[in-house]
């Protein structure tokens, strides 16, 4: 019977942090590999949060190259821990939901019957934000975890979602010419109010 619990909270852990999926794109093959790593790196996470297969906080290691007691610290630090990726959680769910509806509902003009570049919403202010909320979602795993296996795959996450972003843009400005160059210029990647560099656009 727990071992059947188990499985079944393995389960719904996946399909939480994966249902988010069905609403990103998966019409090249550049989009599944990228979408594919978040998957595997959600299974992991399921796993181990079950089985403990290798969880292993760098708060203890911290804790050990200082000479600290861990269980002096691990109440309180492990309390905001999780406050902290939970907030991380829900704000990664809404960003994505939110961008997804937006996207849906207003990508295709009904009266000129052709796509166009959403300015409104989110998208005032950020041009992918459904990949910052699935990075949001992704660090609300490591900021659970504090695990270095977890902080390795997030770099990766975060390297190929960017790489993602970058190429969807290339697709976009050849599709709406100087409307989405000008478009970029206003906005930012991931993260909104964010002083530009030059050359970012």
């Amino acid at each position: 019977m727990q071992q059947i619990k188990v499985i079944w909270s393995t389960i719904v852990l996946i399909g939480l942090y994966c249902g988010v999926l069905v609403m990103l794109p998966m019409n090249k093959k550049y989009h599944i590999r990228v979408h594919l790593l978040y998957f595997i790196f959600i299974i992991l996470y399921a796993i181990d949060m079950n089985y403990g297969l290798i969880s292993h906080s760098l708060l203890v290691d911290i804790c050990a190259i200082i000479d600290l007691k861990v269980t002096i610290y691990a109440k309180p630090f492990k309390l905001y821990q999780n406050l902290i990726s939970l907030n991380l959680l829900l704000c990664g769910l809404a960003l994505t939901i939110i961008g997804w509806r937006q996207l849906y509902n207003n990508f295709w003009d009904k009266v000129k019957g052709s796509s166009q570049v959403i300015k409104t919403g989110l998208y005032r202010f950020i041009r992918h934000p459904q990949y910052t909320g699935m990075l949001l979602i992704a660090l609300s795993v490591v900021t659970n975890q504090l695990n270095m296996i977890y902080i390795l795959i997030y770099l990766m996450l975060v390297v190929l979602y960017y790489r993602l972003s970058k190429k969807e843009e290339n697709d976009l400005i050849k599709t709406f010419n100087e409307e989405y160059i000008q478009y970029k210029k206003t906005t930012h990647m991931f993260l909104p109010f964010i002083p530009k560099r030059k050359g970012d656009n």
